[in-house]
């Protein structure tokens, strides 16, 4: 009774619920997960091994192909997951989803740093999805920053957003999507050689800067 006058609308509720579920069926593909509201099916996963699957099951078929698989690792973390293309960008950021050490967390620092690896090729006020996980030293975080526990410090911030970045560009730039170009020069030869011009300008007409 005491948390009741705190919640939002039916509405705003179940979204908040939709939300959870789906966080923890990303974290857990090989789990199922069922969903039900008034008789009606919300949400549903199968048990599988591919990560991409349940991306496709939570987000659509047409998301989850266009969903780049990333593999990166340092001395510093570990990442794994899949980030989006440039072209199946949103208005909002509801399909942004973060795990380190399988916990569902909130990290502008990190997600600044995704942003970064993709430099100028997304649009203004568009962003990108992913599902990204971060394994990181237990004993180099600190998870009791915030009540919820959708937040952390990390000893090596640096080091780990500098990872997420260069996963991104490394992933864009594998699957060909980071354009390149190569110039190559010539030397021209002149038949007529190239003469300096000498022009003269009255003192009257320049001008002192």
């Amino acid at each position: 009774p005491a948390r009741k006058k705190f919640l939002k609308t039916t509405a705003v509720e179940l979204r908040h619920m939709i939300e959870v579920v789906t966080r923890y069926a990303l974290a857990n593909p090989k789990v199922n997960f069922h969903l039900r509201h008034n008789q009606e099916e919300l949400l549903r996963t199968a048990a599988t091994a591919d990560l991409r699957n349940t991306i496709a099951s939570l987000y659509g078929a047409a998301t989850a192909k266009l969903m780049l698989p990333v593999r990166y690792k340092n001395e510093a973390v570990e990442i794994s997951g899949f980030i989006g293309t440039p072209a199946p960008v949103r208005s909002d950021k509801q399909q942004q989803v973060l795990f380190v050490n399988g916990r569902w967390v909130r990290s502008e620092e990190i997600t600044a740093a995704l942003y970064e690896g993709y430099h100028s090729m997304l649009f203004v006020h568009k962003h990108p999805l992913f599902v990204l996980s971060l394994s990181l030293d237990p004993k180099r975080i600190d998870v009791n920053v915030h009540p919820a526990k959708t937040q952390i410090k990390m000893e090596q911030k640096e080091l780990v957003c500098q990872a997420v970045s260069a996963a991104v560009k490394e992933t864009l730039r594998r699957h060909n999507l980071i354009p390149t170009a190569e110039v190559e020069f010539t030397q021209v030869q002149f038949s007529t050689p190239v003469t300096k011009s000498t022009y003269a300008f009255e003192s009257a007409a320049q001008t002192v800067l």
